[in-house]
Parts: C-alpha cells; structure tokens; sequence
C-alpha cells in the first residue's frame, strides 16, 4: 500500500503544469494535439479513468500486475461510433518518449473499444462506452508515464479525447519509520520521518548522483 501511495503522488505531481521544468503552454487552436488530459469533441462528456480496483481512485497501476484501468465515457449524440484506442509512452515531462511502440506495447498497436450501451428513458439521449485494459490486445512492457488516445473510425487523427495514466514497477522497496524530534525543544510539537530505501531489484552504481 505504501508504494502505490508514493507511486499515486508522483503521478498527481506529474499531471500538473510546471513540475520538474514542464512549461505551462497555450494552445489556440482546438485540433491542436496535447500530451495531456483533453477533450476534443463537444459530445463526449463524463470521462473517467480509474483504478478498475479502487474506484474514484487515479489512474495509477503497477506492471505486470493483473491490475487494469478501467475507461468509461458518453457520447451525447446517442448513436454508435466506431472508437479506437492506443497507448502513448511518455518521458518525465509529458512528451512523446524516443523509444518504439515495439519496446512498450505487447501484442497490438491499437484496438477497438467493443462494449457499449445507448441510454433508456433519459431526458438526454447517449451511448455508453467502457474499456478495461491492459488486456490480451494491448499491454505496456515497460513503466513509465502513458498517454491514453481515444479517436474516431480508426484515425489516429480523428481524436476525440486523451487521458494520462501511470505505469510503476516495483524495483525499490520504500520503508518508514516516524518518531519524535531529534532537537529537544521540539519533541513536543514536532515529529521526523525517516526514509530507508532497499535496491536490491535495481543497480545503483553512484547514489550520491541519483
């Protein structure tokens, strides 16, 4: 629990602008493409992406797992479209990492959304969509920063919204220990924290250059 909890700060971190030397930028055209969570189709509304096994918790999932996302949105024109979906490997900074879709995705590049269910006696006609993933057609190999890209009839430039999410391994074992203040005159008030960190699943050739 204590790692998904570290790994769920980072990602909120990394979602908002000006973190770690990201710029804050303005885009001025709607179809301009955002590394970033956006809607870009006036009909899609209530998107939401979870943690499939913690409800209304953020979109964070540890590698290899078993653990899925679970993606649900509208489309308030209440018909059926045709809505495909990939996965995008971010660097620490929110754009497009150099590295190959063969080296971060297994199986297929991209996939259909299939499960979908139009509205019953709603003063708004819409249709549902949901998508649990990873799944046997598209999985991330590697962890990192993931952008989800959902768009139209199989047309990467068809968007219709993005969404992040994040991929952790579990390579660094995080222990805590809290207890009273080292100074005496704030023993009363305050208290310290001390982190150890075990590295046995990762090589750490210099830590005092990490």
């Amino acid at each position: 629990m204590k790692h998904f909890i570290f790994y769920l700060i980072l990602f909120f971190l990394w979602s908002n602008s000006n973190v770690f030397g990201q710029e804050k930028q303005e885009y001025f055209k709607d179809n301009y493409f955002r590394y970033d969570n956006f809607t870009y189709r006036s009909n899609i509304k209530t998107i939401q992406l979870e943690n499939a096994q913690f409800p209304m918790n953020e979109p964070v999932i540890e590698l290899n797992s078993g653990a899925q996302l679970l993606l649900q949105f509208d489309d308030l024109e209440g018909d059926y479209k045709d809505y495909w979906y990939t996965i995008i490997h971010c660097d620490a900074l929110w754009k497009p990492s150099d590295i190959t879709r063969s080296t971060y995705l297994f199986s297929f590049y991209e996939d259909r959304i299939a499960d979908y269910a139009f509205s019953f006696n709603t003063l708004q006609p819409y249709t549902h969509y949901s998508l649990k993933f990873p799944n046997e057609q598209i999985k991330p190999l590697i962890s990192g920063n993931y952008l989800l890209k959902v768009y139209l009839n199989n047309d990467p430039d068809s968007v219709a919204f993005t969404r992040r999410f994040l991929v952790y391994e579990n390579l660094i074992d995080v222990d805590a220990t809290v207890h009273a203040a080292t100074l005496a005159e704030y023993r009363q008030q305050k208290q310290e924290v001390d982190f150890s960190l075990s590295t046995t699943r990762y090589t750490i050739a210099n830590p005092l250059v990490i």
